[in-house]
């Protein structure tokens, strides 16, 4: 996770869930801007976005967006 601070506003990158989950506390965030995979098969240099079943791609997303809503 990196983390970037100026006046006031704070940017983290790294793994959405995993943040949210570990290291954000509730209701701390005014904004949530997360771009997750989105499934569509498409092949990137190090990663293939293609879960093994639609199911499995639902049940990941919805936890993250569980978590936003805690967060924000």
């Amino acid at each position: 996770m990196s983390r970037y601070e100026k006046e006031g506003h704070i940017i983290y990158h790294g793994d959405a869930l995993e943040m949210m989950k570990n290291e954000i506390p509730d209701e701390s965030i005014d904004l949530v801007f997360v771009d997750p995979p989105y499934n569509i098969g498409k092949k990137f240099a190090d990663f293939h976005d293609k879960w093994p079943s639609d199911a499995e791609y639902a049940e990941w997303a919805y936890k993250w967006i569980d978590e936003r809503g805690r967060v924000q």
